[in-house]
């Protein structure tokens, strides 16, 4: 290749912005001509060359952005220590196509079984893919829209957060939130529904995130949203960081906060005893001025149940106010799940629960 074809190679180059067709042309000049190559081979080799770099320069680039903690990849991560975890269902997943899809990934379990790092891994994998990324804490996402909702910007921040292929969000249920903070994380995980991926890790099941959010209606709202159209990967185990320390439990890795507990497709709060006395065919009631916050925690079951019961029986016209004692017989599906409303009035709630044996009366509400 002649000095005067090297420098209009080198002009053209920088023309186009794009350095590297300058060093592949020299390069794969004498490569060309002892192979043989026609035009157009030598040319496809060396746009091959520049794409390929500006795509491993773009990865870099994502990745940077992304804000990940360290880099760790899905070869990096030691599968013998999660002998349950299935290497080819993370390998699929590692491919993007639930990127495409705009599905999530839920990671459960203690702490030190690798969640964060499947999914930093399965995040620079979308970056290579081309896909924008995100990365923070719960703690960090709440921080984030706090401060644009205080901005008198968080409708903008929403929609731009939507343009990103995947938003991870780390370490769901260390930190409790309040009430404020758990719509705003709602916010942003509502604005992707069917739109967009996203990754969460937590320590904890879904039946315990109403303790985290400070409301089970919310986590209930968030979690149908989330595990919708999801991949959800339990973790089980010791933690592997402490794996040459001698200490196997920890306090947040016993089994009724694992994520052994999370029914997939089940129930989303965790099943509680329920009331039994000793002698036959009574009530326990629950007594006026009571809201049904307050009965559905003394009768041990979520508050969505107990908002439920009185849509369907004020659906029904079989909700009378608190002054009169409505005169009713329980219908078949009364009967079957042993509930039956009685009377109600707005915010207050007056039930009956139907037990095996005699008759109990929880206190009446303190002044």
């Amino acid at each position: 290749m002649s000095a005067d074809t090297i420098k209009q190679i080198e002009f053209l180059s920088r023309a186009l912005k794009a350095p590297r067709i300058r060093d592949a042309a020299s390069r794969l000049a004498d490569q060309a001509r002892d192979a043989g190559w026609s035009h157009e081979e030598y040319l496809a080799a060396v746009l091959d060359r520049e794409v390929a770099a500006r795509d491993a320069s773009g990865a870099q680039l994502r990745i940077r952005a992304a804000g990940f903690p360290s880099r760790k990849t899905l070869d990096d991560f030691i599968f013998d220590h999660q002998p349950a975890l299935k290497r080819d269902q993370i390998i699929h997943l590692g491919g993007g196509l639930f990127l495409e899809q705009a599905r999530n990934i839920v990671l459960l379990g203690p702490p030190g079984t690798g969640k964060t790092h499947l999914a930093i891994g399965l995040g620079i994998k979308a970056a290579h893919a081309g896909h924008r990324v995100l990365f923070g804490t719960a703690v960090e996402w709440v921080a984030r829209l706090q401060d644009a909702h205080h901005r008198g910007r968080l409708a903008e921040e929403i929609v731009r957060l939507r343009r990103y292929g995947l938003i991870i969000v780390d370490e769901v249920g260390y930190i409790p939130f309040e009430q404020d903070a758990a719509n705003l994380l709602f916010q942003l995980v509502s604005s992707r529904y069917e739109h967009a991926s996203l990754i969460l890790t937590s320590n904890l099941p879904f039946a315990r995130w109403g303790d985290v959010f400070g409301d089970q209606v919310v986590a209930a709202a968030m979690i149908d949203r989330i595990v919708h159209h999801a991949d959800v990967i339990s973790l089980k185990g010791a933690s592997y960081r402490l794996k040459d320390s001698g200490i196997t439990t920890l306090p947040s890795a016993r089994p009724e906060n694992t994520a052994e507990q999370m029914n997939h497709g089940g129930l989303l709060f965790e099943e509680r005893q329920r009331p039994t006395f000793q002698r036959a065919s009574t009530q326990l009631v629950v007594r006026d001025g009571w809201t049904q916050a307050r009965a559905a925690e003394r009768l041990q079951i979520p508050r969505a149940t107990v908002s439920k019961w009185v849509r369907r029986y004020q659906a029904q016209g079989r909700l009378t106010d608190r002054s009169s004692r409505p005169q009713v017989s329980p219908s078949p599906r009364d009967q079957r799940t042993k509930k039956r409303i009685i009377a109600w009035s707005p915010r207050v709630l007056r039930t009956v629960w139907q037990c095996r044996g005699g008759e109990k009366q929880l206190p009446r509400k303190p002044h």
